[in-house]
């Protein structure tokens, strides 16, 4: 068995570890996931996945913190 590779190391990744750690602090926001996806180009249900960490769970970042603003 090898191993799997996940994120960005896995070459059919759309998505960067910044991209999904701004589409977490979007929805924290209060963005609704439609409008994310469309930001993005991908699907309501991976930003659902992503937001819920059932999707790029191992990516460690703390969503809601005063230091991690979004910037419009």
């Amino acid at each position: 068995m090898g191993s799997r590779k996940g994120g960005a190391k896995n070459r059919k990744t759309i998505l960067s570890e910044s991209e999904v750690l701004d589409i977490r602090r979007l929805r924290v926001a209060g963005v609704r996931g439609t409008a994310v996806a469309e930001m993005f180009g991908i699907s309501t249900y991976l930003v659902c996945a992503i937001h819920k960490r059932k999707s790029w769970a191992w990516l460690a970042g703390s969503v809601g913190v005063a230091d991690e603003s979004i910037e419009e």
